[in-house]
């Protein structure tokens, strides 16, 4: 009932709030204005088919899951949190030129349009209240990706070290992306000290 109801809502939103998106049979958006009216749309479309997968690597990247999951991925929450990837992704944002702010503001704007109309089924299963689409949320999506095709065991070391208290040994930096730039053998050298730690 709930997957039903959220059907029939953005369905009847949708030609009000953008009247000239077109969705295929298999989703796909088609859509004409000017460009921040195309970026609503867009972003509306994507919350449309995806908000709640949106959500959840939002959540896993900010550390905020145990809110929506329960306590059972708390450790990874405080994790994700001694990495400060939101403080970062809300620099990146402060860094864009204005139209890039424009277009990322139109975004932002059509995922929050939808959660105006519509509650995304999920959240009616899980007695929950999606959060509001913040533009950080964005860049948040593509840091994940970033990271999903890079290498995890940089990444882990990175988790390992924020967390540890350790002091950094002479020659490594470390950067919240996992980047080694000070050392090209940094990673290995950190790798190797956590393990002594560790003994």
């Amino acid at each position: 009932q709930a997957m039903l109801k959220f059907r029939r809502d953005v369905k009847s939103a949708q030609p009000l709030l953008h009247p000239s998106l077109k969705l295929s049979r298999d989703g796909t958006p088609s859509v004409s204005g000017t460009d921040e009216e195309v970026w609503r749309a867009l972003g509306f479309a994507a919350a449309r088919g995806y908000f709640f997968q949106m959500d959840l690597i939002r959540r896993r990247m900010e550390g905020t899951q145990a809110e929506l999951m329960g306590p059972s991925v708390l450790e990874n929450d405080l994790k994700q949190r001694a990495l400060g990837l939101s403080y970062y992704a809300e620099r990146i944002v402060q860094g864009l030129s204005r139209h890039e702010k424009t277009a990322l503001g139109g975004y932002t704007e059509g995922i929050n349009s939808l959660l105006g109309c519509a509650t995304p089924w999920e959240y009616a299963a899980l007695g929950a209240t999606p959060k509001p689409w913040a533009p950080s949320d964005s860049i948040l999506l593509l840091q994940s990706l970033f990271m999903d095709l890079s290498d995890s065991t940089v990444h882990l070391l990175e988790s390992q070290f924020s967390t540890s208290g350790a002091v950094l040994p002479t020659g490594c930096t470390i950067t919240v992306d996992g980047r080694h730039l000070a050392d090209p053998t940094a990673a290995e050298r950190l790798a190797e000290y956590l393990a002594q730690q560790d003994s």
